[in-house]
Order: structure tokens, then C-alpha cells, then sequence
């Protein structure tokens, strides 16, 4: 409860029109990125460029998000040059892009791409449970948490690096039914 208090106070996620949370819900891989990039208030706007990727309309509610994260590495996306952002994000690829949007150091290390995410995530409490299977869905609740937890452990001055936002923006989603 209490990540989900923090999400909302500080605009990072907002709830559905009938009032709830859902937290049950799973999250693709555009919505984990709006979610993450809100929390470190980048200011998505300074990117114009588009992103390359084949498979991400430049026009779509997502489309800001993406380029700021591809300019700043924090997706790379797929070999074949897709981002995929409406396949589900799992839980390796969302610590991946938490960890990188966040700035937190991390020692490498482990044989996965992702041991030194999973591994820093393990030691510092990151994650809601140890025994997260890094290649399940991330769910809204578990998405919430991750955020809210690194909040806690970043120090702001490593995310002052990043461009911020300019202006108070709501961090609703007023398109279709997405409403991270």
C-alpha cells in the first residue's frame, strides 16, 4: 500500500476511471517505461529524434518515452530492430530499465544478462520477494514497488544527471485504456 500511496502522490501511476488500482494487472513493455521515466521525472520532451525502432509509431502516446530512452541507453531494443512496446515486460527486462532510468551502479558479474541487476535488487530489498522468476510478467503491483523501492535507495543527486521536467505535467494517460 504504501508504494501504491507513493505512485499516486507523486504522479508516477494513477488509477483506472472507476477508482481502482488493479493491481493484479500486467504491464506491457511501453507502460513499464512511462511508469519508470515518470519517476525519475525525465523531461521526455527534450527528445525529438525518432527512435528508429521499426515497430514504434513516432505518433503514439508512448512514442516520447521510447526516444528518451533510447537516447539515454536505456533500452537498446531487439536485435531484429522491434522495441516490442506492446509485449509484456518480465521482470529481467524491467530491472534492466528501472536500473539504468535510475542510474543505479551496479557491479557485473553472473552468466544472464541481467545477474547484476538481479543481484544488486536481491541485496539492497529492491524486490517485493527474492524468488521473483526474472522471466514472468511484471504486474502493476510488483511495477509500483520496484520504483517506489529504488526511489528509496537512489540518491538525487546521481538523478539530477538526467533532463527533468520543465513544467508540472499530470501523468495520467488520457488515450485508450492505458492508465499506468
Amino acid at each position: 500500500i504504501q508504494a501504491i500511496e507513493w505512485g499516486q502522490s507523486s504522479n508516477v501511476i494513477a488509477g483506472y476511471p472507476d477508482g481502482s488500482f488493479k493491481p493484479e494487472r500486467i504491464v506491457n513493455r511501453a507502460e513499464f517505461l512511462k511508469i519508470i521515466l515518470e519517476a525519475v521525472e525525465a523531461d521526455v520532451s527534450t527528445v525529438t529524434a525518432a527512435s528508429d525502432f521499426v515497430d514504434v509509431d513516432e505518433n503514439a502516446w508512448y512514442a516520447p518515452y521510447v526516444r528518451y530512452a533510447k537516447q539515454e541507453g536505456i533500452v537498446q531494443g531487439y536485435a531484429d530492430g522491434t522495441f516490442k512496446p506492446e509485449q509484456t515486460v518480465n521482470f529481467a527486462e524491467a530491472l534492466k530499465m528501472a536500473y539504468e532510468a535510475m542510474r543505479v551502479t551496479t557491479t557485473t558479474g553472473g552468466t544472464q544478462w541481467y545477474d547484476r541487476y538481479l543481484s544488486h535488487a536481491r541485496t539492497n530489498n529492491i524486490l517485493f520477494s527474492v524468488d521473483a522468476d526474472m522471466s514472468s510478467d511484471m504486474r502493476r503491483k510488483d511495477v509500483v514497488w520496484i520504483a517506489w523501492k529504488l526511489s528509496l535507495h537512489t540518491n538525487t543527486a546521481v538523478l539530477a544527471e538526467a533532463p527533468r521536467k520543465k513544467t508540472a505535467q499530470s501523468s495520467m494517460l488520457t488515450s485508450g485504456n492505458l492508465y499506468p
